[in-house]
């Protein structure tokens, strides 16, 4: 079984910015030598012990499934310079699943089912090796060259701060058993999600999850609900409430209503 390999960002010509979410930044880049595509996750981490984060890259390397983003290569957090750690994987040159829904012609039914399967997929896999995602949004759902979910960003919460902002339309996708408070922030926070695959929301108030890392694979279940229900109807759940009154209805347990057919 092939391990990532640590290898230095400075190998990398950065393209551009793919997307900036939670505890990160995704870039485009070129590995100098090759040429080749690849896509870099810098990711901010609380961890100061880089054998803990070894730890963690080698457990989430257990993982070989095709509809599973797994990395090939790494990089340590150098606190000298203020450079977080990173993670190295293919690009994948379709965009994510928001993207898609924002372009509702390209979502024929055959690609919706294809998707939704797949997604089902891939979380039987994760969930049958004891690895939880939490964090399933269309944004950590990626599109390979033939239009199939690639899930990536699992299993993020061992590492990620125990604080962690999510953009409100993303609010309807994470399970009751999150706690979920309201914050105030300027729509210019680096850690707030501003991604060409998103759609733009002036919108200054984001939330909070406070135990992303005590959540339990039903979560997931929760957040493949409100995908499916995303993807078939074509509009985010709840479109119509403000975040935080999506997050009190979430956890009292309303959910949004059926469509007539």
């Amino acid at each position: 079984m092939d391990l990532p390999i640590q290898i230095s960002p400075s190998h990398f010509e950065k393209v551009n910015q793919l997307g900036s979410g939670t505890i990160g930044k995704v870039y485009l880049a070129k590995e100098k030598s090759t040429q080749q595509e690849f896509a870099i996750k810098f990711i901010k981490t609380e961890i100061t012990n880089n054998n803990e984060i070894i730890q963690y890259i080698n457990e989430i390397s257990q993982v070989y499934h095709p509809i599973i983003l797994r990395p090939f290569g790494y990089s340590l957090p150098d606190h000298s310079k203020k450079r977080p750690m990173s993670l190295v994987t293919n690009f994948q040159n379709n965009g994510s699943l928001s993207f898609l829904l924002q372009n509702p012609s390209e979502l024929t039914d055959f690609r919706k089912l294809k998707i939704l399967f797949g997604i089902a997929e891939g979380l039987r896999y994760l969930h049958e090796n004891h690895f939880v995602h939490g964090d399933l949004t269309p944004g950590n759902i990626l599109l390979n060259e033939n239009i199939e979910p690639i899930l990536t960003d699992y299993s993020l919460s061992k590492i990620k701060p125990r604080k962690t902002r999510i953009p409100p339309m993303n609010i309807c996708f994470y399970a009751p058993e999150n706690d979920i408070t309201e914050v105030t922030a300027s729509a210019r926070d680096e850690n707030s999600e501003s991604s060409p695959e998103s759609p733009t929301m002036a919108i200054k108030q984001f939330s909070v999850i406070d135990n992303f890392q005590d959540i339990e694979p039903s979560a997931d279940v929760f957040s493949y609900g409100m995908i499916v229900y995303t993807v078939i109807t074509g509009s985010y759940p709840y479109t119509e409430e403000e975040s935080k009154d999506v997050a009190i209805r979430i956890k009292q347990g309303e959910r949004p209503p059926l469509l007539n057919s």
